[in-house]
């Protein structure tokens, strides 16, 4: 108090000067107020609210947060779509099927002149049948019910569908069908073959019915060949020795799925097998 009247030239009492009508009393003085400890006559500091984010600051930072991260999202899918995996463009293109997980793709020639020899031609006998068989016998696998939707239109949802005993659906997968189909035709332009030679008739249906799978099996081929398209070129060899002066090169090469590795999947997924014949 001393050093505060000196400095004011002696004139503070316990007393101030009135103000108008108010009067202000040393002893109501909150002295830190004014950088002084009353107590000990020294100059303080008053203490600093801690310093808090406005909204607009917040607001800025999350945005330039959220700029980031759509940048580099951005940046992944255009270096994934430049540069697409062969998964990555069979869930892009196919419809789902849980046998996706063994398709990748591979070249190769497909070695079919008119008169290249195979284990699938030629006339019936019991080991051909057999290697046919093993293209396509196989049977059901499982689809996880959540899957369901991806297979169908929303009006097919609420059929009686076959389920199995995990819970999903049970489903054939359709290059097994198809062989089955292609097998099938094949069987049924030899005929009386079979009888003939003592062999197994796989033919068990009557006449008409043996007519009307057949043409089901044609359906099924043609609208898989149309539905694939395929538009691998070949080419014409220009042959003086051919009976026309040329002929189809039936060796082009292909871009196509390992069929070996989808048939290995499928006789390790089967839930419910198809009777064999």
């Amino acid at each position: 108090m001393t050093e505060l009247n000196s400095v004011l030239g002696g004139r503070v009492s316990k007393e101030l000067p009135r103000i108008g009508a108010w009067v202000i009393r040393t002893s109501q003085l909150n002295w830190t107020c004014f950088g002084f400890d009353k107590e000990n006559e020294i100059p303080t500091t008053p203490e600093r609210p801690p310093k808090r984010w406005s909204s607009s600051k917040l607001s800025l930072c999350l945005s330039t947060v959220l700029f980031v991260l759509s940048f580099v999202n951005v940046w992944i899918s255009r270096q994934r779509s430049a540069n697409p995996t062969a998964t990555q463009c069979i869930e892009e293109l196919s419809m789902y099927s849980p046998a996706n997980v063994a398709a990748e793709y591979s070249e190769y020639n497909f070695d079919n002149m008119f008169a290249h020899k195979t284990k699938y031609r030629g006339p019936p006998t019991p080991e051909l049948e057999a290697e046919w068989e093993k293209l396509w016998s196989y049977g059901e696998a499982n689809v996880p019910a959540d899957k369901l939707p991806l297979l169908m239109t929303p009006d097919k949802l609420h059929y009686n569908w076959k389920r199995t005993p995990s819970g999903g659906y049970a489903a054939a997968i359709m290059v097994f069908h198809q062989l089955h189909c292609l097998d099938y035709i094949r069987q049924y332009t030899w005929g009386d073959y079979y009888e003939r030679h003592n062999m197994s008739v796989p033919l068990k249906s009557n006449a008409v019915g043996k007519r009307m799978h057949a043409d089901h099996c044609i359906e099924e081929l043609r609208k898989t060949l149309m539905c694939y398209g395929d538009t691998t070129p070949f080419l014409t060899i220009l042959d003086a020795k051919a009976p026309i002066g040329e002929r189809a090169d039936f060796d082009a090469r292909h871009m196509c799925r390992n069929y070996e590795k989808i048939r290995v999947w499928m006789a390790e997924n089967v839930v419910y097998p198809w009777e064999s014949g």
